[in-house]
This record gives C-alpha cells, structure tokens and sequence, in this order.
C-alpha cells in the first residue's frame, strides 16, 4: 500500500473549514465507537499513539482501522484535538481499493505553534473519496506535546528535609516520571543559591544516587529530568541534608537547683547546666534532654518529669511533693543523632524556705485564700504588707438562718480575721503581693488538719445560698482537682460534692478536673449536703 500525502485542493480546503467549524455539533465518542457512518463506512477504530511524548517538529504515528462494507475508495484526515478544537491542517490518508476491513498507520508532524499539553488524535474518513459524509472517531490514545520545560518535575523521596546523619556516603532517592525513557540529573551543594555545586546525569529511569565521600556539613539537593526530545523539567524543590561525623558531645554540668538545694522560690523548679560542645553538624540548634526522679536510682519506674529543649534551661510543669528528694541529669544531642554522656546526678528538695508565702494580687477584685495557717490570724496582721493599697476585704458567713458578707472597711467592719482554708475577697487599688509566714497544715486530708471548713447546701426552701461556698486552697503545692491518688482535695465531703467549681480570673472561670488547684486561689464550691472539708496539705 502506498502511502499518500497530498496538497490539499480548495474543495478540500472548505471542507476542512466546515469541519473545524461544524465539529461543534459532533460528539466526540470514545475510543471505537463511530459517531456519524458513511456510505460504505461501517466503523473507525484507533489503535494505537506511538510515542506518548512529543515536541514541536516531531511526529507522531497513529494507527487504527476502518471497516468497509464494500470496495469504494475512501479517504480522511488525521487531527490533533484539544479542547474541542483541531490544531494544524492535519494528515490526508487515502485507501485506493479497500478490503472489508484495512488497518493503516501514519505519522502527523507536531505544528509549529502547537502549546504544551495533551492533545487527542482526531480521525475522520469518508466514502466515496471526494464526497460523501464524514465518519470520526477519537483515537484510543492521546499524546503528550512538550514545547519547553512541559516535562513534569520529579519530587523527592529520601532522606527527608532536614534530617542528619553520619553516613558521608549517603544515598539520594527520588520519585520517577514517565516516560521511563528520561534522564535524571541531580546536583548537590553546600551553597544555598547552587551557584557551585556538584552534579550527577543517571541512566534511563533511574531513581536514585549515593554520593561519594562527603565532609561534614549542610547540604542541599535536588533533582530535574530530561526526556528523549531533550526538554528538560524544572528543577525539584531543593532538601537540606546534615552530614555530622564528629566525635560525641561534651557532657553538661548542672548548675541550678544545686545538689542538696532545698527548692523553695517555685513549686516548680527552673533548671539550668552548662552547654555542651563539640556539635558540628551546623544543622540547628543542640538539643537537651532532662530528667527528673524520685529515686536515686534514676530507673524508669521512678521518672516524674522530663523534656526536650532548645536551651541550657528548663522550668518544669510538674506536681512536685513539699517533702520530698528528687534527681535531676541532662544529656545533649545533635540532630545527627550523636549524644553526650548524662550528667553528673544532683539532688533537691521541695519545701518552704522560712515557711512563707506569696500571693501576687492584680488591680480590682481578687479571689484568694492562704497556703498556710498564718501566725497571727488579725487581719491588719495578715495584710500588713499590702495595707496601703487594701481597699476591701469580704468573706461569705454562712449559717442555716442569715447567710451573709462580713466586710471589712479601712477602720471599720465586723471582719477582724483571716483564716488557712476559707476564701476572701480582696479589693486593691494596683496590682501588689500579699506575703507573709506560717505553718503547713499537718497532713494530706488528716483530723489534724486544721482549721476544717464546714459547707453548706443547697435550701430548697429558701433557694439560699444555694449550696455556694467560699472555700481557700490551703496547700504549699498546686494538686489536681479530681487528683484521686491525694483521695481529692475535698476528702470528706466527696459524696457531697456535686461540682462545679470556679475560679475568679477578673471574670468566673470553670475549674475542670484536670486542673491545678493553686496556692493563694480562693475557689467557690456548690454541695448537695452539709459537711466539714478537713483540707489536705503539703
């Protein structure tokens, strides 16, 4: 069969004009279907694109067969199609003699002009040739045209961005794109903009590459393509990679809290060691781990506190115990997985230097209630240190018959003193801090413990007080609210205690169960029945 590739006569010309026209009203049907049958014509069926991936210039052959029903010439034309639209004049076919059923192949050259994208291939055919209605078919398969960097980008894969290690040999991978006949580059630096840099072509679909011998540092990579054509993708986004083969750290000394320190400016202690040395990954910031037991032996079981940071100090959020001995250490490590020695163990404790207290009071209304049970209960006494900015103090007397406020006015007032376990309200002009001494309660939720607080319930007859009560907080150390292993804070009256719980924060705030209860806060409790809350203290 001879393959027939003419100039195209003006008969033609308008009649390809129509088509590029007239294809609006056509439906495009899939791969074998025919949507408009000539005389003779009884199917198109496309069979193949070859290659997938083009360029301007080059070609494409299409293959397909046309299925006749007697042995009257025919002819057609082969289109790219996008969008709904032909590009270029196309290729002319022409069958001379016809068998029932032919199969053909042709080559279309990519036109000048032609975008980047994927294009379907449009094939028509008619008969008798010269005349008749045009029978089409969309092709089974599409092709890819690539004018530039239409090439997709790989992506990479491994090691992650960011991460270090202290392999100098290490292997870059990244995610392959198709056509599997592509190039892959990669290049690798120590320069952010890859102004310099070192660089790497592969075989066909390969995916990955291990350098050489790399000297510790911070690197950047990435990679790009290259189909058959020679277009070329963008490149990849750009990874870092540390490279650290360094000796180990050197090991932190601790310095605060020191060994046998009694810890007594915080219920929770801030440590602090000096820093290690020796890191040089130059890939981010040296990293520390600290520990804190309750036990010399320093074993899993005894582990109450530990944290990663950034820096030479720490301030714990732990529920540390008054009375107790714990041991701290520290350890350093770099990003590439090198670490230092633990430290030297060191010892403190948690108590009340000098058994005193500070409650910092803001400017307005403040809820609060004493830690200790105050040497001297007077009120003048207790609030000495704050006396020149004390406006008002309130406390809520409750009793079954005139529940009530008791006040206390600068030089007036029947509120004469200040108690461990009830709550006050306290008004000052600025913000100020209440300070003063005493002496912990005796035990955690004891008879000894003093003074026990009787609350009052909810009166249906009287709607009032409504089960609300003043309570304090009479502690050294912040404890859960619903904390079940200290038996709660309200041993006594849990039966009793029918929730909720506030807080004032210059507005009511809901205490969850989940939350500290805190030295100096004054809280306001609702029970169903009438009970003592004989407070637990630390």
């Amino acid at each position: 069969m001879k393959i027939a590739i003419a100039r195209i006569s003006p008969l033609v010309t308008l009649l390809l004009i129509l088509a590029i026209l007239i294809p609006v009203g056509i439906t495009v049907a899939p791969a074998s279907r025919v949507t408009a049958v000539a005389t003779g014509i009884t199917s198109i069926t496309p069979s193949s694109v070859s290659p997938a991936y083009a360029s301007v210039g080059g070609t494409v052959t299409v293959g397909f067969t046309v299925a006749f029903n007697d042995t009257t010439p025919a002819e057609g034309y082969i289109y790219l199609q996008k969008s709904g639209v032909n590009r270029g004049s196309g290729v002319y076919f022409s069958f001379a003699s016809p068998s029932v059923s032919q199969a053909a192949s042709y080559p279309i050259t990519i036109p000048a002009g032609t975008e980047n994208g994927t294009f379907d291939l449009f094939i028509e055919a008619r008969q008798p040739q010269g005349s008749g209605t045009w029978a089409t078919a969309l092709s089974s398969s599409s092709v890819i045209v690539s004018t530039g960097n239409f090439v997709v980008a790989p992506t990479l894969s491994s090691p992650a961005s960011g991460v270090c290690t202290n392999d100098n040999t290490p292997t870059f991978i990244w995610n392959t794109v198709p056509p599997s006949t592509n190039l892959y580059t990669i290049q690798w630096t120590i320069d952010p903009t890859f102004t310099t840099y070192s660089t790497f072509t592969t075989a066909a679909n390969a995916s990955s590459y291990t350098t050489g011998t790399l000297s510790d540092g911070l690197y950047y990579w990435r990679v790009r393509t290259q189909d058959q054509y020679g277009n070329v993708s963008l490149w990849s986004s750009a990874w870092t990679l540390c490279v650290d083969t360094a000796a180990s750290l050197s090991t932190p000394v601790n310095a605060t809290p020191s060994n046998g320190a009694l810890q007594s400016a915080s219920y929770n202690p801030t440590y602090t060691w000096s820093a290690s040395t020796g890191d040089s990954s130059s890939c981010g910031t040296l990293q520390y781990i600290v520990e804190t037991y309750n036990n010399s032996g320093m074993t899993p079981t005894y582990l109450v506190d530990n944290a990663t940071v950034g820096a030479t100090s720490y301030t714990s959020n732990t529920l540390f115990l008054a009375n107790t001995t714990y041991y701290w250490r520290v350890m350093a490590f770099n990003c590439a997985g090198r670490h230092s020695s633990w430290s030297t163990s060191t010892s403190f404790s948690m108590g009340l230097s000098g058994n005193t207290y500070t409650i910092p009071l803001s400017a307005g209304w403040n809820l609060i209630s004493l830690p200790l049970v105050p040497t001297s209960t007077t009120l003048t006494t207790v609030m000495a240190p704050i006396l020149p900015y004390l406006q008002e103090i309130a406390y809520f007397s409750y009793s079954t018959t005139t529940p009530n406020y008791i006040w206390w006015l600068p030089g007036a007032g029947a509120l004469t003193t200040i108690e461990a376990g009830k709550a006050y309200w306290v008004l000052v002009s600025q913000s100020c801090t209440l300070t003063g001494t005493g002496t912990p309660c005796a035990g955690m939720g004891t008879s000894t413990a003093a003074p026990s607080l009787p609350l009052y319930p909810l009166y249906t007859s009287t709607n009032y007080p409504d089960g609300w009560n003043m309570i304090g907080f009479k502690s050294t150390q912040p404890l859960l609210a619903g904390d079940a292993t200290h038996a709660g804070y309200f041993s006594g009256v849990a039966s009793k205690f029918s929730y909720p719980l506030y807080r004032w924060a210059g507005g009511w705030a809901l205490v969850a169960s989940t939350e500290n209860l805190t030295p100096g806060t004054g809280y306001f409790m609702q029970v169903n029945t009438a009970g003592n809350l004989v407070a637990p203290c630390q």
